[in-house]
This record gives structure tokens, sequence and C-alpha cells, in this order.
């Protein structure tokens, strides 16, 4: 509720209708964006998982070679040549940088570098 104090001054119910039109669905969830720079109508959403049928994620690809591998190969094929069949390739734009101990994920190698050096629960 102190949330909704500081985020709606006027309206502290608005968050509060929209978290609990959220988590009435089996495994909802309400994502609160905080920065400053961020559109009021864009701060409180339910839908960053949901993709359109026309919108698929340009870093990751899936390819499916498998039916390039006949019927007569299939037999003979063992476990491990099928799945290197399939081609599976996933682009990172950038090296992910996560703390070894806890799994905390950072935007940059100085922010786990400060994470590892100050307050790591796990060290």
């Amino acid at each position: 509720m102190t949330l909704a104090r500081q985020m709606y001054p006027g309206n502290p119910q608005h968050l509060m209708r929209h978290f609990k039109n959220a988590t009435s669905k089996p495994y909802g969830y309400l994502i609160i964006d905080l920065k400053p720079f961020t559109a009021e109508h864009q701060r409180l959403r339910t839908d960053i998982f949901d993709q359109s049928d026309d919108q698929k994620d340009p870093t990751c690809q899936f390819e499916d070679h498998t039916d390039q591998i006949n019927k007569d190969d299939q037999k003979d094929m063992d476990y491990s040549e099928h799945i290197s069949a399939i081609d599976q390739t996933c682009f990172e734009e950038e090296k992910m940088h996560s703390c070894d101990d806890c799994g905390l994920v950072f935007e940059n190698k100085h922010d786990l570098q400060r994470h590892v050096k100050t307050w790591c629960p796990e060290n």
C-alpha cells in the first residue's frame, strides 16, 4: 500500500485495482516500471510475456533440418546424431553478467564486481 501511495498520491487504489486484476488469474503477474522516463500508461503491465502472432524474438532462431534426413538413415542413427540434426541457434546481443554464487544477473561487469565485493549474500 505504501508503494501505491507513493506512485499515485491522489488515487492509491489505482495500483491496487491493477494488482488485484492481474493476480486474479492463475499465474497472474503485475510488472511495475518505476523508471522516471516511462510513460504513465506503460508503468503497470500484465502482458509483457505475451507476443502477438506476427511478432517473434529476432535474436533467437530455430531451424529444423530433420526433413533433410531420409528414412533409411533414421534407422541407423543414434540419439546424439539426431540431436545434432536439429540446429538451434540463439544469438546473444551481449554477454549477460551473473554472479556465480547467487545467480543474480547484472547489466554490466562493473555492477557485478560491486555486488561481489560489497553485498553478495552467498559470500
